[in-house]
């Protein structure tokens, strides 16, 4: 196997929710993905289709919310994650596994100062520094991320700080134990799109520098094609297209992927409206029986309403969970 390939996480059917265990709400069911050593794979869907639960049940951080794995493995560096307790993840969070979440403000503690967070985790990670070597990895640390004036930012307050700033902070205190996988929950969610390609570059040249891999959680297609090798299209819980970026935008065979690819500008003559996708997504608790898009799809047939597709191959690189993934629909 070429090691540059080589997998860095591998998620194998993995089902958990919230709650008791045995009594629990699947929020998730049969995810099975995995992400490449050096590569960046996307995770896509609309809010609310269990991207941001499935990063987090890989390092189990949910706020002390009851969260149970009942099924599936999470297999990294040769460790089965969903096997750990609390006190074995503490081993793999921050020193091999980051994090960066969605809204840099809500992420900061707003009564520490931002080097004093960044620091926190430097201590935690690097035993033995002085007070002055932890200031000089964080200093270092505000410069790699690209904030100007480092010396003065360490001092300052994360409302002090803008969006963009602030999201450069978690991404220096994601960084500052050098992990093998980085996940990003939708890392540009709250900033304007200027600096939203700042950030998405900043990791991209982070990634290239380092050599880490990346776990890109987007409801945009455009980031996806800009910035990830391999993806995987999520929808109420379950995983309905994976595969490389370039098959599947080439070719997408689920009809939720294609709806996706229709609704963005860069798809549709200038001339013709944009087409939306009707209704929404399932809350977990009220899945539909069967394929859980049929309610949406305009191409479902009977066999949709009843039984549930199972992913299978359209070619080596690509994945479908479709009872139509071989008729030509578009």
């Amino acid at each position: 196997m070429n090691v540059a390939l080589a997998p860095v996480l591998q998620v194998e059917n993995l089902h958990a929710g919230f709650g008791q265990a045995g009594r629990a709400q699947m929020a998730i069911e049969g995810v099975t993905f995995q992400v490449r050593k050096g590569r960046v794979f996307g995770l896509v869907g609309e809010s609310g289709c269990g991207k941001s639960t499935t990063c987090r049940s890989i390092i189990r951080l949910f706020g002390g919310s009851p969260f149970v794995i009942e099924q599936g493995q999470i297999l990294f560096d040769g460790m089965d994650l969903a096997a750990m307790d609390d006190r074995q993840l503490t081993q793999v969070r921050g020193r091999k596994i980051s994090m960066i979440f969605q809204d840099p403000m809500t992420a900061l503690n707003p009564t520490m100062r931002v080097g004093d967070q960044v620091g926190e985790i430097v201590r935690r990670n690097h035993t033995g520094l002085s007070s002055a070597q932890v200031r000089e990895k964080v200093v270092g640390l505000l410069r790699e991320v690209g904030i100007t004036s480092a010396e003065r930012r360490f001092h300052a307050w994360p409302h002090e700080l803008s969006g963009g700033l602030r999201q450069r902070v978690l991404i220096a205190m994601a960084l500052s134990c050098a992990p093998e996988l980085l996940i990003a929950d939708e890392p540009t969610t709250a900033l304007d799109v200027t600096i939203q390609a700042q950030v998405l570059r900043l990791l991209h040249e982070l990634r290239e520098r380092v050599g880490m891999s990346v776990l890109l959680v987007t409801h945009d297609l455009g980031v996806v094609a800009q910035h990830c090798d391999d993806m995987a299209v999520m929808y109420a819980g379950k995983i309905v297209e994976s595969g490389s970026v370039a098959d599947i935008f080439a070719n997408p065979r689920h009809p939720y992927t294609r709806a996706l690819l229709n609704a963005l500008p860069a798809n549709v003559d200038p001339h013709h409206k944009l087409e939306p996708i009707a209704g929404e997504p399932p809350a977990a608790g009220h899945f539909p029986a069967g394929c859980r898009f049929h309610p949406r799809c305009k191409f479902a047939i009977e066999r949709c309403h009843i039984e549930s597709p199972e992913s299978e191959n359209v070619s080596s690189a690509h994945a479908c969970a479709c009872h139509r993934k071989e008729e030509s629909l578009w």
